[in-house]
C-alpha cells in the first residue's frame, strides 16, 4: 500500500493553497526523505501564488526554506552513508535542506562553482517544495542542524546565509559604514550580521515602519529612499551623506535588486 502525506497544493489559475493527500515521494539513489518540521514563507513564494513567477507544472508545492528530520535515505556511495550515519549520531537526523540542486556535471560544477550551474533545479521552484509533510532531496543538500537550534529558527538560515556571504566577501572592518537597501527578511538579517563585524549601518527603505524595525535591530541611521530619490546615482551618494551628516559610505548591500536601487 502506498504511503500518503498531506501537502498544500497550488493549482493553475488559483491563489489558494489546497490541502490534499498525495503519495509520499519515492527515493532514488543519492536521495533522502525528510520529515518536514518547519518551512518558511519567502516573498518569492508569494510571487508564485500571484503568478509573477510560474512553476514548470501544476499543481505545485511551494516552500524552499526547510528544516526537518531524515527519515530514510539511499546512499549513492560509502561517503554518503557515513555522512548520514554521522548526522544521526550528532544531530539525531536533524537537518536544514539547501534548496539549490546543482547537476554536478556542467562546466561550472566541475570547476567547483556550482552556484553558477547551467542545469540547476530549485526545491520549491522547479521541484516540489516543503509545504508538505515530506520532501525528498539529494543527500548532498543536507546541512546538519545542531540540537541547540530549533526548527523555526533554522529556516531563517536561508536568508541569513545569503547576506552573510555578501558581507564576508566585502570584508568590513570595525568602523566600516555599510548602507543596506531594503529592510525585509534579507535586510533585517544584514543589519544584525553587519553589527557583529563592528560596522555602522545605514538602513534605507521606502516604508517608515520598516525603518523603525531597522532601528530596533541595531541600525545606526535610517533613511526613507522616497525622500532622497534622484536619477543621478552619483548625486544620491552626496544626498545620503548630507542628510545623515556622515562623511563616507564604504559598502552598499542591495537586497532589492531593482533598477531604482
Amino acid at each position: 500500500m502506498e504511503r500518503v502525506m498531506k501537502a498544500a497544493l497550488l493549482y493553475e489559475g488559483s491563489k489558494e493553497l489546497i490541502i490534499r493527500e498525495i503519495e509520499v515521494p519515492k527515493l532514488n539513489s543519492g536521495e533522502a526523505l525528510i520529515k518536514v518540521k518547519a518551512t518558511g514563507i519567502c516573498h518569492s513564494d508569494l510571487n508564485i501564488i500571484d503568478g509573477v513567477i510560474k512553476p514548470p507544472r501544476y499543481p505545485h508545492i511551494l516552500g524552499h526554506e526547510i528544516a526537518g528530520i531524515v527519515e530514510d535515505f539511499i546512499p549513492i556511495n560509502i561517503e554518503e552513508k557515513r555522512f548520514v550515519d554521522t548526522l544521526f549520531q550528532e544531530t539525531e537526523g536533524r537537518v536544514i535542506v539547501y534548496f539549490y540542486i546543482a547537476c554536478g556535471r556542467c562546466f561550472y560544477c566541475l570547476r567547483g562553482e556550482d552556484n553558477l550551474c547551467l542545469n540547476f533545479r530549485r526545491i520549491g521552484f522547479e521541484e516540489w517544495g516543503g509545504y508538505a509533510e515530506y520532501i525528498k532531496t539529494p543527500i548532498k543538500n543536507l546541512i546538519p542542524l545542531p540540537k541547540t537550534l530549533n526548527f523555526n529558527a533554522a529556516i531563517l538560515v536561508d536568508a541569513g546565509a545569503t547576506v552573510y556571504r555578501a558581507l564576508r566577501k566585502a570584508k568590513p572592518l570595525p568602523g566600516t559604514m555599510i548602507a543596506i537597501i531594503g529592510i525585509g527578511g534579507l535586510g533585517g538579517m544584514a543589519i544584525q550580521i553587519a553589527k557583529t563585524f563592528g560596522a555602522g549601518v545605514i538602513a534605507i527603505d521606502i516604508i517608515d515602519e520598516k525603518l523603525m524595525y531597522a532601528k530596533k535591530l541595531g541600525a545606526d541611521y535610517t533613511l526613507n529612499f522616497k525622500e532622497i530619490y534622484c536619477e543621478d546615482v552619483y548625486e544620491i551618494g552626496k544626498i545620503i551623506k548630507k542628510a545623515l551628516d556622515i562623511s563616507y559610505v564604504d559598502i552598499v548591500i542591495d537586497t532589492v535588486g531593482s533598477s531604482s536601487t
